[in-house]
C-alpha cells in the first residue's frame, strides 16, 4: 500500500459538546484533490479529516462561524497549514452537507481540467 493510498477504516470522534461524529477516512483524504472537511468547533480551532484537533489562523484576525467548511489550498504548497493560504468554504451545518459541495468542486475542478486539455 502506498503512502498516499486512502485508508478504508471508520473514525469515530466525541466533541467537546459531546455529539459522536462518525464517518468513513478516505471520503475527505487530506491527500485527495487538494480538499478536506473540517469542523470549526470554537475560536480558532478545527478538526481535521482525521479528527485531530488544529489550530488555524487568518490574516483578518475573526474566527470562523463554527460549523463544517471545505478547505483547499494552492497546488504549488507542499504542507498544508490552516493558515492564510487555506481557503475555506461554508459553514454548512452537517459534515453531509460539505461533503456534498466537496463533490461538487471536485466535479468542477475536473471539468475545468479536461476543458484546458481539450484546447
Amino acid at each position: 500500500m502506498s503512502a498516499n493510498a486512502p485508508c478504508r477504516f471508520t473514525i469515530a470522534h466525541t466533541t467537546r459538546r459531546g455529539e459522536v461524529l462518525r464517518w468513513r477516512a478516505g471520503a475527505s483524504d487530506p491527500h485527495d484533490a487538494d480538499f478536506e472537511v473540517v469542523e470549526v468547533v470554537e475560536g480558532f480551532t478545527v478538526l481535521d479529516a482525521a479528527a485531530r484537533e488544529r489550530t488555524y489562523w487568518r490574516r483578518d484576525g475573526v474566527p470562523l462561524a463554527p460549523g463544517h467548511y471545505v478547505v483547499n489550498w494552492p497546488a504549488r504548497l507542499k504542507t498544508r497549514l490552516f493558515n492564510e493560504d487555506a481557503r475555506f468554504r461554508g459553514p454548512f451545518r452537517t459534515r453531509r452537507g460539505a461533503e456534498a459541495a466537496m463533490a461538487q468542486l471536485r466535479a468542477r475542478r475536473a471539468l475545468q481540467q479536461r476543458k484546458g486539455t481539450a484546447r
